[in-house]
């Protein structure tokens, strides 16, 4: 979460997301209002975060 939030999108946050998802980082767990991630990552329009915020096809 706070990698989306807090971060610009650019390419070291997406390391760290990517790093969080390897990892085995909840990808649902929402903020206080229930936001995930991928929400906020769509919302803040980082593209290569939504990739990999994204479920498996």
């Amino acid at each position: 979460m706070e990698a989306v939030v807090l971060g610009d999108g650019k390419r070291d946050f997406q390391e760290v997301v990517k790093l969080l998802v390897d990892a085995g980082a909840d990808k649902a767990n929402g903020d206080r209002d229930g936001v995930t991630p991928l929400e906020h990552a769509r919302a803040r329009g980082y593209a290569e975060i939504v990739i990999l915020l994204e479920p498996a096809s």
